[in-house]
């Protein structure tokens, strides 16, 4: 139902309802993570509390290796395949590139980067204070869900309302920048078809690529976590280097953006599939792309072709 429900609207309002949308979405978000984190912390016993639980039933999850379960350069290569990702993500760039003017882009960046840091921290405070008071829960994905049902009927209600905006919030904005990539640069007469006929296309592209990915997630591929992880391991070899190579090397070619960005990404689904898991995929596959682009930009044939 959540998926159709933010199909729907993606399809027929475009940015302008994924950005009003966002903002009611960010608005319940705030409100289901304060009001949570409140909760769990009085019911922990305060800060301190939820220390002590977490260090008498969790001792691994107070140190950021997980009592060494998890290697520090898997840890590193995960915070680097972040960056990279979001840094490059188009659907980013393009709310970047929709405001009026370069002021106000300059305050959207400091003021987002606020946004986040707060929203990550209440994220990481109420994860820990839950487990704290729920040791039992083995899945990450299912804490919040199990926390909001023990709370009375409204509390609980907001909380899973909370969480369904931070979803919506987010997939809105990928499908309809899918759908705009698929219409843009996917067919080869743009500049031979009226604007009415690239929204339509648009908006079948951002349809059918809505339903099969509600279709995806109803088959329950993973946890969200390793999903994601995944994600910003492809995103960081196919979207930084030619992000980067295009803004501060002038040589820059087309062809080399495609080549490096195929083998990054690449090189990146093999150490996924066959690679060791204490060692990022994103050590080998950024580095190799930014190879990739600077040889086929310097070839010959790659200068004459463009």
């Amino acid at each position: 139902l959540v998926g159709l429900v933010f199909v729907a609207y993606t399809v027929a309002g475009g940015l302008y309802a994924v950005a009003w949308t966002n903002v009611a979405q960010c608005a319940v978000l705030f409100s289901g993570l304060i009001f949570s984190l409140i909760i769990a912390l009085q019911r922990a016993g305060g800060y301190n509390g939820v220390l002590a639980k977490l260090a008498a039933e969790a001792p691994k999850m107070l140190t950021i290796n997980h009592g060494g379960d998890v290697a520090w350069a898997f840890l590193f290569g995960v915070a680097i395949s972040t960056f990279c990702g979001i840094s490059s993500t188009s659907y980013y760039i393009k709310m970047m590139f929709s405001v009026k003017n370069d002021r106000i882009a300059k305050r959207f960046i400091w003021i987002g980067i606020g946004i986040l840091a707060v929203t990550y921290v209440c994220i990481g405070t109420l994860g820990f204070s839950i487990k704290a008071l729920m040791p039992g829960i083995q899945s990450s994905d299912s804490v919040l869900p199990t926390f909001a049902n023990s709370l009375p009927g409204a509390l609980g209600a907001l909380i899973l309302v909370a969480l369904a905006s931070a979803i919506m919030s987010t997939t809105d904005s990928l499908l309809l920048n899918i759908g705009s990539m698929i219409s843009n640069d996917m067919f080869f007469d743009q500049d031979k078809v009226s604007d009415s006929i690239k929204v339509k296309r648009a908006q079948y592209a951002t349809l059918v690529s809505g339903l099969v990915a509600t279709l995806i997630a109803m088959a329950n591929p993973g946890d969200i976590i390793t999903i994601y992880n995944l994600v910003q391991a492809l995103a960081a070899p196919l979207l930084f280097p030619a992000l980067i190579m295009t803004l501060f090397f002038k040589a820059t070619t087309g062809n080399g953006i495609v080549a490096g960005s195929f083998v990054g990404g690449v090189a990146a689904v093999l150490w996924a599939l066959f690679g060791s898991s204490s060692f990022n995929s994103v050590f080998i596959s950024v580095p190799l792309a930014f190879i990739i682009i600077w040889i086929v930009s310097q070839s010959k044939y790659s200068m004459k072709k463009n």
